[in-house]
């Protein structure tokens, strides 16, 4: 909302952000939640990587984790960078040890999780291209990071 101008009425004003999300034609309730996202990381972007963004650009997580004692052997890899966005994000390490100790989730933490999995794994790929199978080793493996593997990882619903 833009303060009164020379005719004394306040009117509204699309913002560049607005206008990419109204032009991504997602439907409205996603387009709130990119929104709202977006600038949010628009004051607080953790930079060295594509992490970040990768994360927040999940509307759902794109797996959902089976094992926490792989997600742990894997966040024992993360950069400076890594677990600069998982605290931003909220996203505590010290729940994959609660995980592993066998005390209950709550699914929105899981959900935190399964996305920054995900994103991490999306940053493997982004950033070592040339070594895309190598990731098969580490993410593909059907009962370790998710249940099927994460090749065959559809979109978890939360």
């Amino acid at each position: 909302l833009k303060p009164p101008g020379p005719s004394g009425c306040s009117y509204w004003e699309l913002t560049a952000l607005g206008s990419a999300v109204v032009a991504s034609t997602l439907p409205p309730d996603l387009g709130l939640l990119l929104h709202n996202r977006m600038s949010n990381l628009m004051s607080c972007l953790v930079l060295g990587g594509h992490l970040h963004l990768l994360f927040m650009l999940q509307p759902d997580p794109l797996l959902a984790i089976y094992d926490w004692n792989h997600w742990a052997r894997l966040t024992k890899d993360f950069t400076a960078a890594h677990r600069r966005v998982a605290e931003v994000e909220g996203v505590q390490l010290s729940y994959i040890d609660r995980r592993i100790a066998g005390m209950r989730g709550d699914a929105a933490t899981d959900a935190k999780h399964a996305r920054l999995a995900a994103a991490a794994l999306l940053d493997m790929v982004v950033c070592d291209a040339g070594c895309v199978h190598s990731l098969e080793d580490a993410w593909g493996q059907p009962n370790s990071l998710t249940k099927a593997g994460a090749g065959a990882a559809k979109p978890a619903r939360t």
